[in-house]
């Protein structure tokens, strides 16, 4: 600590001492920047476990992390101005923080029961029980985001000792802790997860949580001891923040509700490039990360350099500059998906390539925009806070406000703007809001401001002048995207494109030039379209341009996942399905005499999608037994009290983010409580971009939770219908037969041109007496280590279908194993019979000959014979 006078007054200034105390102060925010993007990820996954995977519960779950940031920053701002010891303070906090975050399991799962009452007592509509999800995320988050965001202005009045350097050593330590965020997450995602799971990552973040506050109050004696003694530095007159700095604190504000829309918009659009598993969304996280750090870094070495109005000048650049690359993000992305399939043959086979495509595509499009964001606040830091005496609480309300305009952004972004503006307007609407805060500083340097920049009257006002023109232009000249190949679902379709034809009319000729857009909506989770092959018209239902549903290619897994669990249970009368996309299995399951069908969609504009099914789905929409759910289907389950004879669940591909929590340990227990006794259980599972250990791991889940399965394939080497009870499952014949009697069931199943129950036995492939030796060996998916999310996207660009074909041939069985009325042996034969020529009709012929031949002399009779004939023709036709 040292003296110096000012105007007279004694001021106290705290020396940071050597160079060694310096360094440690800067790498121990480093580790406080990382340890809280780790909290940040892991507290957003288990909340995303209990309060669903909405969308606006995802952003009010991120609202009151940022909201506690905010209240630290400026509370400890106010509370460290009053303090001689800022480093034992920061320490204290650390510690604080990691204690804390130990606790944060143990009360989420508290809120658990409090959530379930509020659901079973009043039922609240979405927009309401979301904000009670604000409510009790913020009740949990807000101590140790208050903390963390804390350590900012309290280390910000440590270091800095000379008013000269205010912008250097503010804006280096938010870069510091910012290069530390990006280092948390890119860790999170890649490492600590995969490797540790969740739990355990958690105990290590907390256990160095309590180091760096450790660490931290050494650091603190080491200062004291080398400082002289003094007394606490009087408060200077005047305000925190100067009159004429106070629109730049505003502007700062705006600044960070821009980059909130940048960040949101951009994230949107990748999804569609380079798809939505969780390293997608880590690449994307850390590349606008990066470009935070790094020009909060470049702008701080010369923020202390650029006195007066060419400080406000610097703003007013780094808006316009910021606006200007966005508008180029505009005209980058229609050519991604043309050059990443392009790009893609070219390194395809290695993941490590692929990633690093998927790493450069956002760097393109994130990182010129980002570095010019991140260069704003040294820039704020510097003239609103002038003071080293106030620099606490000064840091804190510059903070705070930036804080407070991030908030807002990822709020009205996700929920208002993008749903009723679309992503193209809202990107657009970002880039003039830039704009209109770089006018905003010309037309208001006024007063104080004014004499700062020096800038006339007509100086002004054709400085405003050309950023409405440049605005103008940019508007006007924005380019239209097509959204045929916007969502063409590259990601995951560049490998069926053939190497000879990757030219850019090639691309077009597989991609969009055979379909005709029928419905396009970005509703407030994903993108959803509608499109109709020209050559076939057939309907395709996709979903962030991935194809999740159609009227024919994937119409047996849509229909059967209806069917086979309702068949397998006794007396079906309440009915759940996860998942509504074309609606398909919605309309099947209800041709059934049911008297409750529950189903659960997370995103709106699916049902608005589905109609484009109508002549497909049985308009289930209009059936009043049919109750639509607007919500995450875990979340309900885990709220609701009621039971059902089956449940459903049909949602996407394990490999991606959020969808990967309906394919755990945990998911399947929690639907297990959710069945009556002797309740059924259907799960589709993928056999493409899957390999046999991941197949194997997800198969092995679902029988931890479920003792007796019976594993169809509705699909051939494409997709799995697991069906699981806690009772034995077999297939009595005549039950069955009289089920598929049932005029509407007949129908319906006709489209499968099944008639019989040997039809339905001939997808069955093995069961719980196989099952055991099928996934011997096989780890358990389950929350805390979320296997299948980290894994599975490793595999999406292989061809597994081969692998996971021979691996299920291992275990196929006779289904008649698992049939029951067969006992006399005229019928058996009849059944044989029956189920050979349904193999036969199926074209697995291989399998109709073992049929023929598993009753001796049946192949011989004259119907045998008759139907080896049909099987020998075919395969000769074929």
């Amino acid at each position: 600590m040292k003296h110096r006078m000012v105007d007279g007054v004694s001021r106290v200034h705290y020396h940071p001492g050597p160079m060694p105390q310096r360094t440690a102060i800067f790498l121990l925010f480093f580790i406080s920047g990382a340890l809280g993007l780790v909290y940040q990820v892991l507290w957003l996954r288990m909340l995303i476990l209990v309060f669903g995977s909405t969308q606006f519960a995802v952003s009010t779950i991120l609202t009151a992390f940022m909201g506690g940031l905010a209240l630290g920053s400026y509370l400890f701002g106010r509370i460290v101005d009053r303090r001689n010891d800022p480093v034992r303070l920061y320490g204290i906090l650390e510690i604080g923080i990691g204690l804390y975050a130990l606790a944060v399991p143990f009360l989420f799962d508290q809120l658990v029961p409090v959530y379930r009452w509020i659901w079973n007592q009043f039922e609240p509509d979405f927009f309401v029980f979301s904000l009670l999800r604000f409510v009790f995320a913020l009740a949990v988050l807000i101590v140790p985001t208050t903390l963390m965001g804390g350590t900012l202005p309290i280390l910000s009045k440590f270091l800095v000792t000379r008013e000269e350097s205010i912008g250097l050593s503010v804006g280096s330590l938010y870069a510091v802790n910012t290069f530390g965020a990006v280092a948390g997450t890119a860790l999170t995602g890649f490492v600590l997860i995969p490797v540790w799971g969740t739990n355990r990552t958690i105990i290590l973040a907390a256990a160095l949580n309590l180091v760096v506050g450790l660490a931290a109050w050494l650091v603190w004696r080491s200062v004291r001891t080398r400082s002289a003694p003094g007394s606490r530095a009087p408060a200077t007159a005047g305000p925190v923040i100067p009159p004429e700095a106070r629109l730049i604190l505003w502007v700062l504000g705006g600044s960070g509700f821009v980059a909130m829309m940048y960040e949101i918009v951009w994230t949107r659009v990748l999804a569609l490039i380079i798809g939505s598993s969780v390293y997608a969304f880590t690449i994307m996280l850390t590349t606008f990360l990066v470009g935070l750090a790094a020009g909060a870094a470049v702008v701080s070495r010369i923020a202390d350099r650029l006195k007066g109005r060419f400080a406000v000048e610097g703003m007013i650049a780094l808006l316009t500059g910021t606006a200007v690359a966005a508008f180029g993000t505009l005209l980058l992305f229609p050519e991604l998906p043309y050059q990443f399939a392009r790009i893609y043959h070219d390194i395809r086979g290695s993941n490590t390539w692929i990633f690093s495509l998927k790493f450069g595509m956002a760097f393109a499009i994130m990182l010129p925009p980002t570095l010019l964001l991140g260069g704003l606040f040294p820039l704020a830091i510097r003239y609103c806070a002038p003071h080293v005496e106030k620099l606490g609480r000064s840091v804190g309300m510059v903070y705070a406000s930036n804080t407070v305009g991030t908030i807002l952004g990822s709020f009205i972004s996700g929920f208002f703007l993008i749903p009723h503006l679309g992503i193209q307007n809202s990107l657009m609407l970002a880039i003039l809001l830039d704009l209109a805060l770089a006018a905003a500083l010309v037309v208001g340097a006024t007063g104080a401001l004014r004499a700062m920049t020096g800038w006339p009257l007509g100086r002004r006002v054709a400085g405003v002048a050309f950023l409405v023109v440049l605005g103008a232009g940019l508007w006007f000249g924005a380019p239209a995207w097509n959204t045929l190949v916007m969502n063409s679902g590259v990601y995951q379709y560049a490998d069926d494109m053939e190497e000879a034809d990757l030219t850019r009319e090639g691309f077009n000729r597989f991609m969009v030039d055979d379909i005709e857009l029928k419905f396009y909506k970005e509703g407030m989770t994903t993108s959803v379209m509608v499109v109709r092959e020209k050559s076939t018209g057939v309907y395709l239902l996709a979903v962030n341009g991935k194809i999740d549903a159609s009227s024919e290619g994937d119409l047996p897994t849509q229909l059967l996942s209806g069917h086979i669990p309702l068949l397998m249970n006794r007396d079906p009368k309440d009915v759940l399905i996860i998942g509504f996309a074309s609606g398909i299995t919605v309309g099947s399951a209800a041709q059934h005499p049911i008297d409750r069908l529950t189903a659960v969609e997370i995103e709106p504009a699916i049902l608005d999608a589905s109609h484009f099914f109508d002549a497909f789905n049985h308009r289930p929409l209009e059936d009043p037994r049919v109750r639509v759910i607007r919500n995450d289907g875990r979340n309900y389950m885990l709220v609701t009290d009621d039971r059902y004879d089956v449940i459903i669940s049909e949602p996407s591909n394990p490999w991606m983010t959020v969808a990967s929590n309906l394919f755990t340990r945990e998911f399947f227990e929690l639907g297990r409580t959710r069945l009556k006794p002797g309740g059924v259980f259907g799960q589709w599972l993928q056999l493409y971009g899957m390999s046999p250990l991941d197949l194997q791991a997800l198969t092995a889940t679902f029988h931890s939770v479920f003792p007796h399965v019976l594993v169809f394939n509705t699909i051939e080497d494409a997709d799995l219908l697991l069906v699981g009870s806690d009772h034995p499952l077999t297939i009595d014949m005549d039950a069955m037969a009289g089920r598929m009697s049932e005029l509407s069931v007949k129908i319906d199943l006709m489209r499968l041109r099944i008639g019989t129950p040997q039809d339905i036995l001939s997808y069955l492939v093995f069961g719980t007496n196989e099952i055991d030796r099928f996934t011997e060996g096989a780890p358990l998916n389950t929350d805390d280590n979320a296997l299948i999310e980290f894994h599975a996207p490793k595999s999406l660009h292989y061809e597994t279908r081969g692998a996971n074909a021979v691996e299920l041939l291992k275990v196929t069985v006779d289904p008649t194993t698992y049939a029951t009325g067969l006992d006399d042996p005229e019928r058996r034969r009849a059944h044989y019979l029956s189920l050979a020529d349904s193999y036969r009709r199926r074209s697995l012929f291989s399998r109709a000959r073992e049929m023929l031949s598993s009753v001796p002399g049946l192949a011989e009779s004259l119907p045998g014979q008759e139907l080896m004939r049909k099987i020998d023709g075919r395969k000769r036709g074929g």
